[in-house]
């Protein structure tokens, strides 16, 4: 089955002089247009903050053994962040 196109929506991004310039030299010679330049830098970096994310969750996953989140969890965690809280303040 063939892949439906995206649907495209409009931004408009209010640049200085210089930066102006430098997209629409950088798209010229390499993208075509500034929209193809901007989208690629955009997913350039929406990949790096998944790979950021897989990192963290990776992470977790190797911090130790898994602890069942129940509401004692939850109110346990809130007394010692509390509890750090004030300490930090009396500092």
């Amino acid at each position: 089955m063939a892949k439906k196109p995206k649907e495209l929506t409009a931004l408009t991004v209010d640049l200085p002089k210089d930066l102006r310039l430098f997209v629409a030299e950088r798209a010229q010679h390499r993208y075509g247009s500034a929209s193809k330049y901007v989208g690629s830098l955009i997913r350039e970096d929406q990949q790096r903050y998944q790979q950021v994310l897989n990192a963290k969750l990776v992470e977790a996953l190797d911090s130790g053994p898994a602890v069942e989140v129940t509401p004692a969890f939850w109110d346990a965690l809130r007394r010692r962040i509390r509890t750090k809280d004030r300490r930090s303040k009396k500092a």
